[in-house]
């Protein structure tokens, strides 16, 4: 399955936060056998802050390109581990709502879900994920895992 690392500062953060883009790449180097087929790092500002995000890919559902992370369409940046098990389903109930998908992966559902449901998506999905998702927007982010945590999410806030 596929990992992600990821972080969040603000552009005051000095020492060794001050360089989020050698963190990003180090954490993708310790979780590369995760997701051996590609890896991508991005980022991005919200507001004050500064979010990085690294991702590892094992490409499963859709091997094309299409279904490469963090998926990002200017306002949403989604980074994905897991599998949604209904995802063709979802994706036939947004197809009805006018979606048009390009790629044959489940990631691509959970990104569209959120964008028409909001976090009321994941009472939608069934199946093991963690995720997480920006929305430059609202500017905010949203750490989110399945209902019985098999694919955990770990994070710490440092002392300021």
């Amino acid at each position: 399955m596929c990992g992600i690392v990821g972080l969040v500062t603000t552009a005051s953060q000095t020492g060794f936060l001050s360089d989020p883009k050698n963190i990003i790449e180090s954490g993708l180097k310790a979780i590369n056998s995760r997701g051996p087929d590609s890896h991508c790092l991005l980022a991005s500002k919200c507001g004050k802050f500064d979010i990085n995000i690294g991702h590892t890919r094992l490409s499963i559902m859709d091997l094309s390109d299409a279904g490469s992370q963090p998926m990002d369409d200017g306002r949403y940046v989604l980074s994905y581990n897991g599998e949604v098990y209904n995802f063709v389903e979802i994706r036939e109930e947004l197809k009805g709502l006018g979606y048009i998908f390009l790629s044959n992966s489940d990631t691509e559902v959970i990104f569209k879900s959120w964008m028409e449901w909001g976090v009321g998506c994941l009472e939608k999905f069934n199946g093991m994920f963690a995720f997480a998702m920006l929305d430059r927007v609202e500017q905010k982010i949203w750490l989110v895992r399945d209902r019985f945590g098999v694919k955990p999410i770990f994070w710490s806030q440092p002392d300021r």
